[in-house]
């Protein structure tokens, strides 16, 4: 038994079925005992046999891995190359290029001699906020900064860093918060040597969270479990009351039917599990009728929370999700329909809501209407047939089996009169008014049947839309010119300085450093195994 056989056995697709395991490595047992002892050469090939399918299925597997790494290297190199010239053509510099471009003024002489002569006078006191988030290169800047500003012929000059490592947010921009505390001695070194003063203050006091939140921080990183910096015990000024819950949906909970009954809850227990949840329903659904079904409990059930002492509103509540995917959407629909006001997310990305590609969609259309795709939305869209749209039917009928472009078919067809003479008095309009007052007209008529398909939101997303439509013509009047630089970079919409009214819809990041009396954190992560040691559970005995 040799190599070639192998690999020929390999490349039949033999190989997983004889001789290797599901994971791709030798069966520990290929022959019975029985054979073993009668034929005990032909056993050791057979294992000599599998020991080499082995190798060889890993030699492909490397190479096919080397092959993929070696094409996306190729294909990185090429996207950050033309991202390097678009950058260069504009004249902009992104996040990291700021750091970058700052770290090469102190590293050339004569640009660190102009810095110097600058700054100097400029420069009294040196502040650092949310320390943990700064990246190996910021603290570089920071060091060089501080080796230059804060001399000992500067008595009145002072340094100040402030961070929590158990805070740290930006490992994506490269933060390390490790480095935070790591740095802590080498600043004293520097202030100390040239005559500074140096104070290191831990701040152990909290006057915003409740002890059981603080608690519950306090057990996770008390053991430091994923080094996270040193250990510090806090102190609740808050005398009122809180509560920590942790619920999971297993998968068995996301099976069950609907033929449950529902546990009573009360403040200070967990939500219940319940068994209303049909298996048709996809994982995040489920997931968003359990949050919704348990808010809207909650303020049903009038409960009063000693940090505001009065019933629950809809506004106390933060809804805090790893990112603005489909789960959010998912848990603005479901409260909704349970009659929770909701403020909706905290972010509106436009190109993503349904209202403004319908918008877009006109725009395309007005813009070429032989645009068939373009026409086929519009004329789903509530733009026509009295705020309904056309039905899935009546579109396929208009579609299929056509000779030319879905608009002539329209014109040809006397039971769409009505629709084709709404789109030719947009087509007519279009060299005669700037886009903003065509589209503006167009809406104006239809307000009421976005709303009651798609939210009360969509004010704010034509309104938004309408606002950018007005930039953009100023210096590009054509329909056409606008409609390029919509596709180019369409605006975000920030819900921010605005009293809340209803339950708030973030993500972690988004709501940092900001507060509510029921904050709810929700997570669908089907990577989440309860059996291995990323998770932290209480020690018998803890309260």
């Amino acid at each position: 038994m040799d190599q070639t056989l192998a690999a020929a056995l390999a490349n039949q697709g033999l190989a997983p079925i004889l001789f290797l395991t599901r994971d791709g490595k030798p069966r520990k047992k290929i022959v019975s005992a029985d054979f073993k002892k009668m034929h005990p050469k032909i056993s050791a090939d057979i294992e000599d046999l599998a020991h080499h399918l082995h190798q060889t299925q890993l030699r492909d597997a490397y190479d096919t891995w080397l092959a993929s790494n070696m094409y996306f290297w190729q294909i990185v190199q090429a996207v950050l190359a033309r991202f390097s010239e678009l950058k260069a053509e504009q004249g902009v510099l992104d996040y990291h290029d700021l750091i970058l471009h700052s770290l090469a003024l102190f590293s050339d002489d004569m640009a660190l001699s102009f810095v110097h002569q600058r700054l100097d006078y400029t420069i009294d006191h040196i502040l650092v906020d949310e320390a943990q988030d700064n990246s190996p290169e910021q603290w570089l800047f920071i060091l060089k900064l501080v080796d230059l500003f804060v001399r000992d012929d500067t008595p009145e000059r002072s340094f100040f860093v402030v961070g929590d490592v158990k805070q740290s947010i930006y490992g994506f921009q490269g933060a390390v918060p490790d480095l935070f505390e790591s740095l802590v001695d080498t600043f004293e070194h520097i202030l100390l040597s040239r005559g500074h003063q140096f104070v290191r203050l831990t701040l152990d006091d909290s006057f915003r969270t409740v002890l059981e939140v603080l608690n519950v921080v306090d057990a996770v990183f008390s053991e430091n479990p994923i080094g996270m910096g040193t250990y510090v015990a806090h102190r609740a000024h808050r005398r009122d009351a809180g509560w920590v819950g942790v619920n999971f949906l297993s998968k068995d909970d996301l099976k069950k039917s609907d033929d449950g009954a529902d546990n009573e809850g009360e403040p200070g227990t967990d939500w219940p599990i319940v068994d209303r949840y049909k298996v048709s329903a996809s994982k995040d659904a489920v997931l968003a009728q359990y949050v919704a079904d348990n808010i809207a409990r909650a303020i049903e059930e009038r409960w009063v929370l000693p940090g505001t002492n009065r019933p629950l509103e809809a506004r106390d509540v933060l809804v805090l999700l790893r990112n603005r995917g489909a789960l959010s959407g998912d848990i603005i629909r479901a409260l909704k329909q349970r009659n929770v006001a909701v403020e909706g997310p905290d972010r509106i990305f436009l190109s993503t809501r349904q209202a403004i590609q319908d918008v877009m969609a006109v725009m395309r259309f007005l813009c070429l209407p032989q645009d068939d795709l373009a026409l086929a939305n519009v004329l789903k869209s509530p733009f026509v047939n009295g705020g309904q749209g056309f039905s899935e039917e009546a579109l396929f009928n208009l579609c299929h089996n056509r000779d030319g472009s879905l608009w002539q078919r329209l014109c040809q067809t006397p039971a769409y009169a009505d629709t084709e003479a709404l789109l030719k008095s947009w087509l007519s309009r279009v060299d005669y008014q700037l886009p903003s007052f065509l589209l503006h007209a167009i809406l104006e008529p239809v307000y009421g049947a976005f709303e009651n398909r798609l939210g009360a939101d969509i004010h704010l997303l034509f309104e938004t839309f309408l606002d950018t439509v007005m930039e953009l013509e100023s210096n590009t009047p054509t329909l056409a010119e606008v409609l390029f630089q919509l596709e180019q970079s369409m605006p975000v919409v920030k819900r921010e300085g605005v009293s809340p009214t209803g339950v708030r819809m973030m993500t972690v990041h988004g709501s940092k450093g900001l507060e509510a009396p029921l904050v709810v954190v929700v997570d669908r992560d089907d990577r989440l195994d309860l059996a291995k040691e990323n998770l932290l559970w209480p020690k018998v005995g803890d309260p």
